[in-house]
């Protein structure tokens, strides 16, 4: 019960904000009442593909968004980390060829 309250609790609101959004466009002149439409149809088009009949379509599509999503976040975070590391590994590999013999040699003995 409380999971479909919440549902329809964010369904109401994204359809109150959509709603309101438009008319925004729409009482802004004869020019910009496409964009009014615009944004009914892109939440029309993407409440049909969320809400198909088939359970599997809806899961699917927001599967492979995620997936998007998330391999491009993890890739942006991979290289940072990766160039990061090799900066890390420049700087120490200064700051060993910086000291004197013995020290050298005292970081190589286990």
């Amino acid at each position: 019960m409380s999971r479909r309250g919440k549902s329809f609790t964010m369904i109401f609101y994204g359809l109150l904000v959509s709603v309101l959004f438009a008319t925004l466009f729409f009482t802004a002149g004869a020019k910009a009442s496409g964009v009014g439409w615009l944004i009914l149809g892109i939440n029309a088009a993407q409440a049909a593909a969320l809400w198909l009949p088939f359970p599997w379509a809806g899961r699917r599509a927001l599967t492979a968004i995620a997936r998007t999503v998330t391999a491009r976040r993890l890739s942006r975070v991979n290289a940072f980390r990766d160039s990061a590391k090799q900066a890390w590994e420049d700087e120490l590999a200064a700051y060993q060829k910086s000291l004197p013999f013995w020290k050298r040699l005292r970081l190589r003995l286990p």
